[in-house]
């Protein structure tokens, strides 16, 4: 439930090339409260939730910016969620939109805009950790049997073989995963247990 950004991480496939990416997932359980400046689900952070998903800190960057977007130039970024009562940019009714689009990158880049500090990280996150190898697909000795294979199931012809087709290969690197988690260091409890012992070593 939580929207993919291939501009943060992912992956071009090639043509005429197998592609294998394994996963591993980690999860990360950070301290809030007064040991951490992390959100649980998102409700107190000051910004609107464009994307009716779930919390993360990606969602709420670019859900700040569009609320920038149309503050500052008057109408949504076509790629990032429409907001009620706004309207997607477009150079007839606004024409002068992607010189204020670039000034506002540059803004939102050097954190002028606030989307980084407003935006916190949440406190529990899983995350996935992708490698990717790449081989030459089909190989030569069996080319002419898998593109006819391909041809027949598909009910198409491929003219240009090998710029014509690619294979996919997505698998868990280990079906266990790692786990982080935050503790303190120092608790109540065992800072008046060190004072109760200092003051018995000097005072006893």
């Amino acid at each position: 439930d939580e929207p993919a950004f291939m501009d943060d991480g992912g992956f071009n496939l090639r043509p005429g090339m197998e592609t294998s990416i394994s996963m591993r997932k980690e999860a990360l359980d950070r301290l809030g409260g007064n040991y951490g400046d992390c959100t649980k689900n998102g409700s107190e952070v000051p910004v609107e939730n464009l994307y009716r998903s779930k919390y993360t800190q990606q969602v709420c960057i670019r859900s700040c910016f569009q609320e920038n977007m149309i503050k500052q130039c008057g109408c949504a970024y076509i790629f990032y969620p429409l907001p009620k009562n706004a309207e997607f940019c477009d150079y007839r009714k606004h024409n002068s939109w992607g010189y204020c689009y670039y000034k506002l990158q540059d803004a939102f880049s050097s954190d002028h805009l606030g989307c980084f500090t407003k935006c916190r990280k949440p406190c529990s996150v899983a995350s996935y950790q992708l490698s990717a190898g790449y081989s030459r697909w089909p190989s030569v000795t069996s080319q002419d049997w898998i593109f006819q294979m391909l041809s027949r199931q598909n009910n198409y012809t491929i003219n240009n073989k090998r710029n014509g087709v690619a294979k996919l290969n997505i698998f868990f690197k280990e079906l266990k995963y790692k786990t982080n988690s935050e503790s303190p260091s120092v608790t109540m409890v065992t800072l008046l247990s060190n004072l109760g012992s200092q003051w018995s070593l000097w005072f006893g």
